[in-house]
């Protein structure tokens, strides 16, 4: 199975299969979304950046395409890092909690 038709089965109209494409991730946005989902409260950009041992600044320029695609939401929550700065807390949207963005078995 490939990330886009985790989104759309071979039954649905065309249509269906382009709209699935225009969401389907990018393989660092679903590494992103992949590990957002393990937080159960949410997570602000510099905590997924630390559990995925990457830099915030590998993270947050995913987080504006993953909204625009319905992936994530902002939880109207924010919580301040280290460095006491407030920040915005993301979570995954409910119905993309469970879905295998990566095609992993």
């Amino acid at each position: 199975m490939n990330r886009t038709d985790a989104y759309a089965r071979a039954t649905d109209p065309e249509t269906s299969a382009a709209a699935a494409e225009s969401i389907k991730p990018t393989e660092l946005e679903g590494a992103v979304l992949s590990c957002l989902r393990t937080f159960s409260d949410g997570a602000i950009t510099h905590e997924i950046a630390e559990r995925m041992n990457l830099t915030p600044w590998s993270i947050s320029p995913r987080m504006k395409p993953l909204r625009a695609k319905g992936l994530i939401e902002d939880s109207g929550h924010k919580r301040a890092w280290h460095t006491g700065r407030a920040s915005i807390v993301w979570r995954v949207k409910r119905r993309f909690e469970q879905l295998d963005l990566l095609g992993a078995p």
